[in-house]
């Protein structure tokens, strides 16, 4: 954007003289930002209390620029290296993510899942039981179970303004 700045000077008797300007103008765009806050990622479950929900707080700040923004949420499972396995009511089998990433299957069961509200919560519910790998104890033969299984979820936020910039 530009605009054109002209002086004319006249004196006493009619002589003039002229000059312009040209002037550039910048008008930044005051997009949408989006980050994460410092709210605990962490959850916890146990396999003696299935169905039961663990959700964190929320986990992005948003600021929607001059023009106004809405903002999408997004949460899937990520299954961890060297897969997992979830009882299905009769034995371990193993697990996998259903095709919307909302669910993880043991089998035709749901055996865990994530969702996220639109106030970017992650809220996450184990329904049946997970095999813990079995790992060797103190660089011995000897083996045991291990305590607890990883699992991780990814949480996208997405911050769109009113003519169409957009922040992740």
């Amino acid at each position: 954007l530009s605009a054109k700045a002209t002086a004319v000077v006249t004196d006493s008797d009619g002589d003039t003289a002229t000059k312009s300007q040209t002037v550039n103008i910048t008008v930044a765009d005051s997009g949408p930002t989006v980050s994460f806050t410092e709210a605990s990622t962490a959850l916890a479950t146990d396999d003696d209390a299935l169905n039961a929900a663990v959700s964190t707080k929320e986990l992005f700040s948003y600021t929607p620029g001059a023009d106004g923004a809405s903002v999408a949420y997004d949460v899937e499972f990520i299954l961890p290296e060297g897969g997992l396995q979830a009882w299905d009511g009769e034995k371990f089998v193993s697990v996998s993510v259903s095709d919307d990433g909302l669910s993880l299957l043991a089998g035709s069961k749901t055996v865990a899942t994530v969702s996220i509200s639109e106030k970017g919560e992650v809220t996450f519910t184990q329904l049946a039981q997970f095999q813990h790998p079995v790992e060797k104890a103190n660089g011995t033969a000897e083996q045991h179970n291990s305590d607890t299984v990883s699992l991780s979820a990814k949480a996208t936020a997405v911050v769109t303004d009113s003519d169409g910039d957009t922040a992740t």
